[in-house]
């Protein structure tokens, strides 16, 4: 495959992929937003699963929520939309990314901008809706946003582990 192709291709494919990620999960904080009432959690399969709404102003397990609002905006919008513009210069311009690492990648910066989205429209806060309780183990609240960020991470581990190891050139010393 050619130069231009090579990049026409995976510029396909990381556009389509965070565009996915990033109207699934704002069609399903739409949907939050719509249905499920603050002080209402909606519980399913047993408690295992439960819906609730809460507008988280910090980053992961509302860290950084208790910041002042002029640092929050510096380090989570701003710098976060620092952050999800390297990770996209990296993405379209490394060489030698593995299929699976640019797919990875692209949900990793999809569930990014999904978060990105809600801090610029709802005063840097974000929509999280979902909860996870298995008796003694249970998650944050979180949305579908996070959930694209930690299969790409995830992903992108396990494909950086399973890539061949590069063959040794002939007539170079160990």
């Amino acid at each position: 495959m050619n130069v231009a192709k090579a990049r026409l291709v995976r510029l396909t494919t990381v556009l389509s992929v965070m565009a996915v990620t990033v109207g699934c999960d704002q069609v399903s904080k739409a949907a939050a937003r719509s249905l499920l009432a603050e002080a209402h959690p909606i519980t399913y399969l047993g408690g295992l699963l439960k819906f609730i709404l809460i507008q988280n102003a910090g980053a992961f397990l509302s860290l950084g929520s208790r910041l002042p609002d002029t640092v929050r905006f510096l380090i989570f919008s701003v710098g976060g939309s620092l952050v999800i513009l390297a990770g996209l210069t990296y993405l379209l311009s490394k060489k030698g990314l593995s299929n699976p690492s640019v797919v990875a990648l692209s949900f990793v910066l999809g569930g990014a901008v999904g978060n990105q989205i809600d801090r610029f429209l709802f005063q840097g806060a974000v929509t999280d809706f979902l909860f996870l309780f298995l008796g003694p183990v249970h998650t944050g609240i979180f949305n579908l946003a996070d959930m694209a960020v930690l299969l790409g991470a995830a992903w992108f581990l396990v494909a950086s582990w399973r890539r061949p190891n590069p063959r040794p050139v002939p007539g170079a010393s160990a």
